[in-house]
């Protein structure tokens, strides 16, 4: 190559730099706009900012504290960050059932989109299940034998007995 290509391609790639630098500028400021008119949207509606922070998003059933949270990392640990009040279908796999401040029963919820997740990836069962059964391609429902136990350290739920589960055919 001779120098005059080099030096055409050195300055191809400044300007592709330079372009790149430019656009990521662009979409910070347009991002820091939208979270800002976010920001005066829910002022004006009264919505407060969620906090998940310090306690796990609950609603009353029964005189249970209920959260319903997705899978759980390898190790059986699941972020409360991700607690719903609600089930939400694509979302919530395993339902608590808080009975104190820092433990709570944990069984897999029984429904379609439960069991289609599971048989899409099964390790979102690993860390948190011990199945009584062999595994049903056909099954249509999870059924909860025994319960798992969960402890709350603040932030984060770790398993402690895995839920005892066995597929419905």
């Amino acid at each position: 190559m001779s120098e005059k290509q080099n030096y055409t391609i050195a300055q191809w790639f400044q300007a592709l730099a330079t372009g790149f630098q430019n656009a990521g500028n662009a979409l910070e400021s347009r991002i820091a706009a939208l979270e800002k008119r976010i920001e005066d949207i829910e002022k004006r509606q009264g919505i407060a900012k969620e906090d998940t922070s310090a306690s796990v998003t609950e609603t009353e059933d029964s005189g249970h504290k209920i959260a319903f949270l997705p899978g759980p990392t390898s190790l059986g640990i699941f972020d409360n960050a991700y607690a719903s009040p609600k089930f939400m279908e694509g979302v919530s796999l395993y339902r608590f059932e808080k009975r104190d401040g820092k433990r709570a029963s944990v069984y897999v919820e029984n429904r379609p989109c439960v069991v289609k997740a599971f048989h899409n990836d099964p390790s979102s069962q690993y860390s948190a299940c011990e199945r009584t059964d062999k595994y049903f391609p056909k099954a249509t429902g999870i059924k909860t034998i025994n319960p798992g136990e969960a402890t709350f350290d603040g932030e984060k739920w770790r398993i402690d007995r895995k839920v005892e589960i066995e597929y419905v055919v």
